[in-house]
């Protein structure tokens, strides 16, 4: 794995992620002494889209890129799932779910792909 980036609350660790060796992202929280393991991933190449999965494989949400041309800003259409919403830490993975698309899409730029 490359970089490990970590969220804290104070000095509490609450959420960490890395990308593994096959191009997902895997995260890890640790909210109410509890471990929750997801894995981000990138499908498609032409229509592309990201999927956030728990443990079991479950898809708990989907965001399609949309490129905003005159700012080249990506805008991004989210689909959640009755799961996810039952969530305690949905919107922490929303967050991070959004940072991890940005980072990809800008690491894909940054090849010319």
């Amino acid at each position: 794995m490359g970089t490990t980036v970590e969220v804290k609350d104070g000095k509490n660790v609450i959420l960490k992620f890395a990308m593994n060796w096959d191009g997902n992202i895997v995260l890890n929280t640790y909210l109410n002494d509890v471990e929750k393991n997801y894995t981000f991933s990138h499908k498609g190449f032409f229509r592309e889209s990201f999927v956030l999965t728990d443990e079991k494989g479950s898809e708990l949400l989907v965001m399609n890129p949309n490129i905003q041309w005159r700012s080249l800003i990506y805008e991004y259409q989210i689909t959640t799932s009755e799961i996810l919403e039952t969530f305690e830490e949905k919107n922490i993975l929303l967050l991070i779910s959004l940072h991890c698309a940005n980072n990809y899409m800008s690491m894909m730029a940054g090849m010319g792909i």
